[in-house]
């Protein structure tokens, strides 16, 4: 298949899957450089697929980011910003080489995660969905507080992810509660 004639879409979901399929084969083998790298490869390729099938920008970092926090909003699920958030220092640990393989091995069922959540949310929104605008999503980042950079030391990354993992467990709860309470109203409304 030629760069001509492939579907860029399948191109970057398969690309997508065999990343994540390597990145625990890089951990098997304690390459926890390589496996970070295919974290943050699997999390681009997904994000790609997605933004050339709705022709939206996607070559810098920040088109990336701005594409997960727009399709999170538009589904109304805060988890894809979270995992995102989550994920996106294993692109940095490539360079940095700081967390050890227990880390790295959580990063890939969260980037995991993250690629089902947002497969899903996507296949939610409509076809005419406008492309997100990075300006609106850089003041959405300033006024909830989300920090776009994460702090580097060993220390401070964990308390970062355990900021994070706070998040994503109270994401969580709202969630169920909320299933919860429409459950009773359903069942009342049946009757």
């Amino acid at each position: 298949m030629t760069m001509e004639t492939r579907d860029p879409i399948a191109f970057h979901e398969a690309h997508r899957d065999k990343l994540l399929d390597h990145a625990a084969l890089m951990l098997e083998d304690d390459d926890r450089l390589q496996a970070s790298e295919k974290i943050w490869g699997a999390v681009s390729h997904a994000i790609t697929a997605i933004a050339k099938k709705r022709n939206w920008p996607h070559s810098a970092y920040a088109d990336k980011r701005d594409i997960a926090r727009y399709i999170a909003e538009q589904a109304n699920s805060p988890n894809i910003n979270i995992l995102y958030d989550a994920v996106y220092p294993y692109h940095t640990n490539f360079h940095e080489d700081i967390r050890d393989a227990a880390d790295i091995g959580e990063g890939i069922r969260r980037a995991k995660e993250f690629v089902e959540l947002l497969s899903a949310a996507d296949a939610a929104l409509s076809a005419g969905q406008r492309a997100p605008h990075g300006r609106a999503y850089r003041e959405y980042e300033r006024r909830h507080k989300i920090e776009p950079d994460p702090p580097y030391s060993a220390e401070e990354w964990r308390r970062h992810i355990g900021r994070l993992e706070s998040q994503l467990a109270r994401a969580r709860a709202q969630a169920a509660a909320a299933l919860s309470e429409e459950e009773p109203s359903k069942a009342s409304g049946s009757a």
